[in-house]
């Protein structure tokens, strides 16, 4: 289910799934607020015309589900994504009429075991939340199921896929990115590399969110990908970023370029680091953070995630940490090993060595024993 536009009508036009169909229809509506009304009032007539029937279609619980998740205020990227995993992959295999009450353990487990064979493990899992999550919708909304059916993931080991930068090539490249003519390039960048922001985040600043005297940046929950609202830290990297954009009296955005991609590859390009992305500069605080001792809490929080989970895969990223974790601890007898403790010949198994011993041990009792 989904609302767009159609070029050469001034209306919104809305696709929803009937009798197993894809219908498109104009809702006569020139904003999308009204559209939505609009959109709403349909799947209500279809889910009023299914409770007749005495049954209640998958796609009727998808379109009500959808809708639940945007009026809850979810990320729209969130949203596309639990859209094109029903359509395109959901609705098709259980069918878009079928009962939702007819939906169990069995059929779950054959979804997960047919994905398996197309995609990777990862994939199963999202597509398997976003059911459960419709199948919650179903049970605790609009009770019309008693239990959400259990079906396990996939098992598999996450490889987090971005990469690490160490403070060399940081520094080549963000003197890649000084040498472009776009001003706003270098200060773009070295806020995603001293905040840990997020590339949309960095976008949407304004200057009301910076406390230039208590060195923090806050901001709203309206602008981040958790609906969470956080307040950040601003280090010397930070605020020279912020002086090479600040004018007195400057207000409203700090941005005014979508993004910077492509002047991004050009750098990476000429300080020679091959595929990196701008979101591994946020990955690459994380890691520095820990290796710098930072508790997983304050990463956490610093980078905007929801669980510690997430914060602990940057714990475990660079092997010079490790080695000085390890060598901090590092423990030793208080007084000297002494010298005429015996130590063990070469070249003999230690099974040997232990027979050796019993032998000798049988010896001493026998002795004793005759002494006596």
């Amino acid at each position: 289910m989904s609302l767009y536009r159609r070029p050469n009508s001034p209306f919104w036009w809305s696709k929803l799934y009937v009798a197993g169909a894809v219908v498109r229809f104009s809702t006569g509506e020139r904003t999308k607020v009204a559209a939505l009304r609009a959109e709403r009032a349909r799947v209500e007539d279809l889910e009023r015309v299914a409770k007749l029937e005495g049954r209640y279609p998958l796609n009727t619980l998808a379109a009500k589900f959808l809708l639940w998740k945007e009026s809850d205020g979810r990320a729209p990227s969130w949203v596309a994504k639990m859209t094109q995993h029903i359509e395109v992959h959901i609705l098709p295999h259980f069918g878009a009429e079928r009962d939702v009450r007819t939906i169990d353990e069995r059929a779950l487990e054959e979804y997960k075991s047919k994905r398996a064979l197309e995609v990777q493990p990862v994939t199963v899992c999202k597509e398997l939340a976003t059911l459960r999550q419709m199948l919650k919708y179903a049970v605790e909304v609009h009770k019309v199921m008693d239990r959400v059916p259990r079906v396990r993931n996939p098992r598999f080991r996450y490889e987090p896929k971005w990469r690490l930068l160490t403070r060399d090539e940081l520094g080549r490249l963000l003197n890649a990115v000084a040498t472009l003519k776009n001003k706003e390039v270098l200060p773009y960048f070295l806020l995603m590399a001293n905040t840990g922001m997020r590339g949309g985040e960095v976008f949407q600043l304004t200057w009301e969110m910076v406390d230039r005297g208590a060195r923090t940046l806050r901001l709203p929950a309206a602008i981040t990908k958790t609906r969470r609202s956080r307040v950040i830290d601003l280090n010397d990297g930070a605020e020279a970023a912020l002086n090479m954009l600040h004018a007195p009296g400057k207000v409203g955005r700090m941005f005014h370029q979508r993004n910077h991609y492509n002047a991004w590859h050009r750098a990476c390009a000429a300080a020679g680091l091959g595929k990196v992305r701008p979101h591994d500069l946020r990955h690459t605080l994380g890691s520095l953070m820990h290796a710098a001792g930072a508790p997983t809490p304050v990463v956490r929080d610093t980078l905007g995630h929801v669980t510690l989970a997430m914060a602990n895969l940057y714990a475990h990223s660079y092997d010079e940490g490790r080695k000085r974790a390890v060598a901090s601890v590092s423990i030793m007898p208080t007084a000297s090993v002494p010298s005429s403790v015996p130590l063990p010949p070469e070249n003999v198994p230690v099974h040997d060595l232990d027979a050796q011993n019993g032998a000798a041990n049988k010896t001493e009792e026998i002795t004793d024993a005759s002494t006596s």
